[in-house]
This record gives C-alpha cells, sequence and structure tokens, in this order.
C-alpha cells in the first residue's frame, strides 16, 4: 500500500524490549501509524510534513499500522481525496 499524507504526530517509544519511532500519518480520509523500528529518529520524519509512505498495512490494536515502509519527503502538500474528489464533479 502507498499513502500520501501529513505528519500529525511523531513519539519515541520503547523501553527495555522495545524502541521505535512512530509516526501518525493522515490522508484527509484516514490515518495509518508508521513505526520505524530500532529508530529514535528518522531523517526528515517530523510534525507536519508531507510525505508517501509505502508498505505493508497490518492492524495492531485495532489500528491501521506500517513497519519499517519505504518513504519519500515531498515538498508540497499532498492532496486530499476529499479535494481529489470535488475537481471530478
Amino acid at each position: 500500500m502507498t499513502l500520501t499524507g501529513r505528519v500529525r504526530t511523531v513519539l519515541t517509544c520503547g523501553g527495555e524490549d522495545f524502541l521505535g519511532l512512530t509516526a501518525e500519518v493522515f490522508d484527509g480520509t484516514g490515518a495509518v501509524e508508521v513505526c520505524w523500528l530500532g529508530r529514535r529518529t528518522v531523517p526528515g520524519i517530523d510534525t507536519g510534513r508531507c510525505l508517501r509512505v509505502t508498505g505493508r498495512v497490518g492492524v495492531r490494536h485495532g489500528h491501521k499500522i506500517m513497519f519499517n515502509p519505504r518513504y519519500e519527503l515531498l515538498d508540497e502538500q499532498p492532496r486530499t481525496a476529499v479535494e481529489e474528489s470535488r475537481d471530478r464533479v
């Protein structure tokens, strides 16, 4: 799955047995939690940043999640699905 959206939150989570950076990416219709295991930081991943992530989607605690996705930083605001459907009318 490929998702283009904006990062709403970035959190470092972990303890003795788990370490990871988690970001919530929102595309205007829904959000996917994106987690990079074993990382405290990921270059360019900041709140408000637009990006495209590609990876396998699973479900954890009732929320969609991608682990260690490929990502591309985007310079411009992505168009949401709602904006694209308005243009088709």
